[in-house]
C-alpha cells in the first residue's frame, strides 16, 4: 500500500469540495427555476380560479334574472287567466239571460253579445 502525502489528501479534498460546490450551485439554480415555475403555476391557477368564479357569478346573476322574468311571466299569465275566466263567467251569465229571454219570447233571436 502506497502512502499518500498530505498534499495529495489536501488536493483530493479540494477537488471533492469543488465538485460538491458545483453540484450545490447547479442544485440551487434548479431549485430557483423550480420555485419560479411553482409561482408561475400558482398565479396561473389563481387567475383561472378568478375567471371561473367570475363566470359562475355572472351565470348565477343571469339565472337569477331569468328566474325573476319567469316569475313575472307566471304572474302575468295567471292574471290573464283570471281575467279570461271572469270574462267567460260574465258572458256565460249573459248567455243564460239571453237564452232565457229567447225561450220566453217564443224563439225571438237574441242579439250577438260576444
Amino acid at each position: 500500500m502506497k502512502k499518500k502525502t498530505i498534499d495529495e489528501y489536501i488536493e483530493k479534498v479540494w477537488t471533492t469540495l469543488d465538485k460538491l460546490s458545483e453540484a450545490h450551485v447547479k442544485n440551487m439554480k434548479d431549485h430557483e427555476k423550480f420555485q419560479k415555475d411553482i409561482e408561475k403555476d400558482r398565479k396561473s391557477s389563481k387567475e383561472k380560479y378568478r375567471q371561473m368564479e367570475k363566470m359562475h357569478k355572472n351565470d348565477f346573476i343571469e339565472l337569477k334574472n331569468m328566474q325573476k322574468e319567469t316569475d313575472r311571466l307566471i304572474k302575468e299569465t295567471s292574471q290573464q287567466m283570471k281575467e279570461t275566466d271572469r270574462h267567460l263567467k260574465e258572458k256565460f251569465s249573459e248567455l243564460k239571460v239571453y237564452v232565457g229571454n229567447v225561450g220566453r219570447n217564443n224563439g225571438d233571436v237574441a242579439e250577438e253579445f260576444f
